[in-house]
């Protein structure tokens, strides 16, 4: 089994609520990812378990207000994809408002109307998710998801 991604807090789990003689293999791993996690690599996490539900301007405050450079490594990482994630929701949001309005207006005309309103509504509404997608993919394409490693 694979211990690496782990952090210290599910190793130390893992150790007590594992069978030594069970699984010695497993044990010895274990065992060796427990003595070998180093302290920056606990702090890492204490950190991402601390910023987890911070905005944007709750981490920008964080970073200016430290000189730990872990800190501001993983501050800055945060900030990076919070960002990248915010775009690309307002990137959907901006093409489907149109075609949810249009949808919408086709449900609420009364009559007879509503058989060609409603038709012409959906229609919108599948353009406009069909340009949010590809909107959406060509960002993507052009600004790529931030990859960072611990």
């Amino acid at each position: 089994m694979d211990y690496s991604k782990f952090d210290y807090d599910q190793l130390v789990e893992a150790l007590n609520t594992m069978d030594k003689e069970a699984y010695p293999e497993n044990y010895k791993t274990l065992v060796y990812e427990l003595n070998n996690y180093s302290a920056e690599r606990r702090k890492k996490q204490e950190i991402e378990n601390k910023t987890k539900s911070l905005s944007i301007g709750q981490l920008k405050q964080k970073l200016s207000a430290t000189d730990d450079p872990v800190l501001i490594e993983l501050l800055n990482q945060k900030i990076t994809c919070k960002l990248w994630l915010r775009k690309k929701r307002l990137i959907w949001w901006k093409w489907l408002s149109p075609g949810i309005i249009a949808l919408i207006a086709g449900i609420a005309v009364p009559g007879s109307l509503k058989q060609v309103i409603l038709p012409i509504g959906l229609v919108a509404f599948i353009g406009c998710f069909v340009m949010a997608y590809r909107a959406s993919r060509n960002y993507q394409k052009s600004d790529p998801a931030p990859q960072f490693t611990s």
